[in-house]
Formats: C-alpha cells, structure tokens, sequence
C-alpha cells in the first residue's frame, strides 16, 4: 500500500481500539458516498485527503499526509440533546490521536489536527445531518532511492 493509504488504515485500525463515548465501527474508503436514509446510524469514516512530499536532507525527504475523519449523524431534532453527544465524540477523535503514534504504522508521527470548520451548517439544513470534518496531518521520513 502506499504511505497516505498505510496511514488512513492506521488510523481507522487505532479508532476501531479507541474508547469513545458513542459506539462506532470506522471505515475507511476512497469515496465517502452515502445515501441520506442510511445515516440514520452514526458513519465515522476515515478517507485520505491529501500527501505533500518535500526534502528533509539530500538522503531523505518526508511526507506530510492529510487524513480527514467524518463524523455523521441524521437527527430528527436539532437540540442540543441531540447534537452534544455528537460534537463530544468530535472532541474525543480529535484528542485521541495528540501526540499518539499510530500502532499500526510507526513510520509516521502526528503533527496537527484541524476540526474546522467545527459542524457543516448546510447539511443540517440540508439534510438534517450532523456532519463533522477532522482533518489529522502526519509526517513519515522516506530514504531517497
């Protein structure tokens, strides 16, 4: 696999381990497509966004890898009842993976993450859909050929 697919799985793998208030089984996928009545359920679904590769030394050169993690939910009612339970989750996804090494693929070490913006407003208006993008960057070290 490549390094960007490496780490998604990786990622996906170390929240399948994760404990987290609300029950989820994450997926991992190249086209994250949905149909409405099946987000009745709550989807967390892990896709690799993008991969920048740049020199680190004339030996080496390193990968920064974005991996975006959506959170998904339809609601029936927007109250805070509701929707709190969701936006929590986001906040445990987003601190599960500071400062932690992915299990499953040592090589690459977490830089940032990024939940912005927070919640999708036009898919709640939309679609009545909770939909929450957190965007986890990664760099690994590769030796040049």
């Amino acid at each position: 696999m490549s390094v960007v697919s490496n780490i998604a799985e990786a990622v996906k793998v170390d929240l399948e381990v994760g404990s987290f208030s609300l029950p989820f089984i994450p997926t991992r996928t190249y086209r994250p497509q949905f149909k409405l009545k099946d987000m009745d359920t709550l989807h967390v679904t892990v896709v690799a966004r993008s991969r920048t590769i740049s020199p680190d030394s004339r030996s080496k050169y390193k990968n920064e890898c974005v991996i975006d993690v959506a959170v998904q939910k339809r609601f029936s009612d927007d109250t805070n009842i509701i929707l709190d339970p969701l936006m929590n989750l986001v906040d445990e996804i987003c601190g599960h993976f500071v400062n932690r090494e992915l299990d499953n693929y040592r090589e690459a070490y977490w830089l940032t993450t990024e939940n912005s913006p927070i919640y999708d407003a036009s898919h709640m208006d939309e679609m009545r859909q909770f939909t929450s993008v957190i965007s986890l960057i990664y760099r690994s070290m590769e030796s040049i050929k």
